[in-house]
């Protein structure tokens, strides 16, 4: 009967433009594109927690205004959500939901756009059996949510493995508590992504020492307040450049000649990468951050004879943490 009712849901959404009937999947290899599912309270369920549901797709569709937009529980493997919309206010204003994935492994959603949503935009979670995830979510603009769970909810009740988040971006409204709501897993990974402001109280990041080997690398966290909690690999908020024209003086051997970066933003104890645009000749070239906003690096001779580099552009990268 719920193979039933997810033909005849996708059928009237193609044609009509609004499906009239929520989209039920417990199959394999079902694509519903192009659709319209609107104004119920689950628009799309992928499994019911007794049947597995395995491949699917939501591809160029709209589910939105429903109380939850996309419900997938235990077992919905596999699934992948291209060029989206699933949000929106109507049927669950002040309590809707734009995507559950829970006790499942291996989403993808790409692209889209996730608005409208006040309970949370997506959330990962076990279900008390099935602890999984190994979920990808690339590109996809969030706004105007204002979650009580955040955006994106990642372990509420049991740690989950595995969660990449990649080129999207995210801008809190009010009384959305913050961008990503991290509580327990293992291997999350976020970089490349514009966090604006607009989240209550300007929350962390990431809030729970329970998230280990954790990365975040090269994201635009203007106006965001920063990424706290547990043990991680490598913790970076940002990454901050300088550069200056340069002509160092003639070295001799065994000795060594510095200058001064300016990078604006930059803290002692900050990790410090410089480089110079012209070939070395067998010197080394280091760096490290000597004051607020500056960069000393260190240019040393070990070659055995005098060295006189041409003039050329230094630079220095700093890691914030």
């Amino acid at each position: 009967m719920e193979m039933v009712g997810a033909l005849i849901g996708v059928v009237i959404a193609m044609v009509v433009g609004v499906a009239l009937l929520p989209v039920i999947v417990n199959t394999i290899n079902t694509l519903i594109s192009r659709c319209r599912i609107q104004g119920f309270g689950v628009g799309v369920r992928f499994a019911t927690g007794t049947n597995s549901s395995f491949g699917n797709a939501i591809q160029y569709s709209r589910v939105e205004s429903n109380l939850i937009n996309i419900d997938c529980q235990a077992i919905t493997n596999q699934l992948t959500i291209w060029q989206t919309t699933f949000g929106g206010s109507g049927a669950g204003t002040g309590t809707n939901t734009g995507l559950k994935f829970i006790g499942s492994t291996a989403l993808t959603v790409i692209g889209g756009d996730c608005e409208l949503c006040a309970t949370g935009a997506i959330e990962i979670d076990g279900d008390g059996t099935f602890i999984r995830a190994c979920a990808n979510i690339i590109g996809v603009y969030f706004e105007k949510n204002t979650c009580t769970n955040g955006d994106i909810r990642i372990g509420a009740t049991q740690s989950v493995r595995g969660v990449n988040i990649l080129g999207c971006y995210l801008s809190g409204d009010t009384g959305n508590i913050r961008p990503l709501n991290a509580i327990n897993g293992v291997g999350l990974t976020i970089i490349g992504n514009a966090i604006a402001g607009g989240y209550t109280n300007n929350n962390p990041l990431i809030t729970a020492a329970t998230m280990t080997n954790t990365f975040v690398a090269a994201n635009d966290l203007s106006g965001f307040g920063g990424i706290t909690g547990g043990p991680r690999g490598a913790d970076l908020e940002q990454m901050l450049r300088g550069t200056v024209t340069w002509d160092p003086a003639p070295v001799g051997n065994a000795a060594e000649t510095t200058t001064t970066v300016t990078v604006t933003g930059s803290a002692i104890g900050d990790p410090t990468i410089p480089a110079f645009s012209n070939d070395l000749q067998g010197m080394v070239l280091s760096g490290s951050v000597s004051s607020t906003d500056t960069v000393t690096v260190v240019l040393r001779n070990n070659t055995g004879g005098a060295l006189d580099l041409a003039s050329g552009t230094l630079r220095a990268t700093v890691l914030k943490h």
